[in-house]
């Protein structure tokens, strides 16, 4: 996700347009690969297609072989094309992610062996035309290809406490998995969705027109910012590189049957490497108050693949587990708790990665903040690309609400029901 940080932004400076012509154009002139057919994927703020290729006629040296499923080809919003080295740096790591085994889609060289390629786009004559050198009067966009991955993304199945468990533990596997990166220029990689930034978030409150939920936003931006941002305990938290969007529509699941065949492969040489499984048994606690029928049916699915690299950036890791509970909170089953769901998460984040106490104290202001930069910057979207009204208010409407309920809930009780679940999985929690 991301969100451009100048208000008067058109929405066509931010996220890119591009005509079927340009689609197979970028595809074939970058790499080398005659487009059979595409469909537009969803996404927040940039443009993804799902392309399938002629594997016949193939004009790329660095591609190897051709993908069967296809490729996503990815146009990133104007804003975060225009961080360079930002780019470059994200290309590395998901190349790193991949190379350890984590399961993720490949990056595909363009035909001069390049991860991702600055590009202008512009209308001359009536038609779309693109420049590979970027030129100064016209709009640029980072232009990257991946394997596409089939599956099936978690936002369409149930949620249970299986899955909301194992989305807990890839995120921390990942988290592991990511503090081997060594990002050799120190290159700032962070977005206004990286949750250190969430004071620059006041600028857009004005996009809020209720006055009660703008005095909430308002109260959390400077709740997060004294205690965590501020805090005089800060230099004990663990800092490194995350993901910073581990949400439902980033993470594919597969059959149950299908995953425990092929689990995926973590090298005993990773620093992220652990005994500990990523898959729970069938005998994994249910959710207290859910109904029986989501949670059945959510045992069939397993996580086997993570995507969307774009927000990655460094920050305080346990921020990470924040994210990931407060999203997964949003896909709520009816009937269940939220907290309790969200505990389960965490539960699976500490079963691979340990968190202080005062880190784990500070996850429910974490994820109010993050509910929070999802209510302010998904309404900013909407003034700037209403085009993709749907696609957004399915975060804003939950976020909203989550907001609204957990902002006015005592620490103590949360922290107390995630003790409780925490406990339920054998997972040990920061006395």
């Amino acid at each position: 996700m991301a969100t451009d940080n100048n208000s008067n932004s058109n929405s066509k400076s931010h996220r890119p347009d591009l005509s079927p012509l340009m689609v197979t154009s970028l595809t074939c002139d970058l790499y080398g690969l005659h487009v059979q057919s595409y469909e537009e994927l969803e996404s927040y703020g940039d443009r993804n297609y799902h392309v399938i290729v002629d594997a016949q006629n193939v004009s790329n040296y660095f591609l190897g072989e051709v993908c069967p499923d296809g490729y996503v080809l990815k146009v990133l919003n104007s804003e975060d094309s225009m961080n360079v080295a930002a780019v470059k740096t994200k290309d590395e790591v998901v190349e790193h992610v991949h190379t350890e085994g984590f399961p993720t889609a490949r990056l595909v060289p363009t035909v001069t062996g390049h991860l991702s390629r600055l590009c202008s786009l512009h209308t001359a004559n009536g038609k779309q035309r693109y420049g590979v050198i970027a030129r100064d009067d016209v709009i640029k966009y980072a232009v990257r290809l991946l394997e596409y991955i089939p599956g099936t993304v978690l936002s369409a199945v149930p949620l249970t406490p299986r899955l909301s468990f194992q989305v807990g533990s890839f995120a921390a596997r990942l988290d592991g998995i990511l503090q081997g990166f060594d990002n050799k220029n120190s290159v700032d990689l962070s977005t206004n969705w990286s949750m250190e930034n969430l004071p620059f978030v006041r600028q857009l409150l004005y996009v809020i027109n209720d006055v009660s939920t703008k005095r909430v936003c308002s109260d959390v931006i400077d709740a997060f910012e004294t205690e965590v941002i501020t805090n005089k305990d800060k230099k004990t938290f663990r800092r490194g590189i995350v993901h910073t969007d581990f949400n439902p529509n980033n993470i594919l699941v597969h059959p149950t049957a299908a995953t425990t065949q092929n689990p995926p492969s973590f090298p005993t040489s990773s620093a992220a490497a652990s005994s500990k499984t990523l898959y729970p048994s069938s005998t994994s606690p249910s959710f207290t108050s859910s109904s029986s029928s989501s949670s059945s049916s959510g045992e069939k699915w397993d996580v086997s693949a993570v995507l969307d690299f774009g927000d990655a950036c460094e920050t305080y890791v346990f921020l990470e587990a924040a994210i990931a509970m407060s999203h997964l909170m949003l896909d709520c089953p009816p009937g269940c708790d939220p907290d309790e769901l969200a505990g389960h998460t965490l539960a699976g984040y500490l079963s691979q990665i340990k968190l202080s106490r005062t880190e784990v104290e500070l996850l429910p202001i974490a994820i109010c903040a993050r509910l929070c930069q999802l209510v302010v910057c998904g309404n900013h979207t909407l003034t700037m690309d209403p085009g993709n009204r749907d696609y957004v208010l399915a975060y804003v409407t939950p976020a909203l609400r989550h907001l609204l309920r957990s902002w006015g809930r005592p620490r103590d009780v949360r922290l107390s029901k995630w003790k409780d679940v925490a406990e339920r999985w054998k997972v040990k929690f920061p006395e």
